[in-house]
């Protein structure tokens, strides 16, 4: 059975390869993309909250708004939840859309 971690970076890595294929994302976007989901979700895990992308709800983007996206301009912490919630909607998980959190790269 993988590893939790495994677990957790193949959910990334299956949104990213798929953003990089129909979308055409450069591999500079893709990797900024891998390290604001990754810091995302490691934070979700590590306030022991569910980090699996059908599992997110109402509560862990909340904590993440209050403690993990506070740490850098407000629009780079606005690119990293649009980030979060174009990886949710990716997973059929509406949250994002009914928290009315902006969709796609918010520049």
């Amino acid at each position: 059975m993988p590893s939790k971690e495994r677990i957790k970076a193949s959910f990334i890595d299956e949104f990213l390869q798929s953003r990089s294929e129909e979308a055409g994302l450069a591999p500079k976007t893709i990797s900024k993309y891998r390290v604001a989901l990754t810091q995302a979700v490691d934070a979700l895990d590590e306030a022991e909250l569910n980090c699996y992308p059908r599992k997110i709800r109402k509560v862990e983007i909340n904590h993440l708004r209050k403690n993990h996206f506070i740490e850098n301009s407000k629009s780079y912490n606005r690119w990293k939840l649009a980030i979060l919630g174009e990886w949710l909607a990716w997973y059929d998980n509406k949250i994002a859309e009914k928290m009315r959190i902006p969709p796609g790269r918010p520049d």
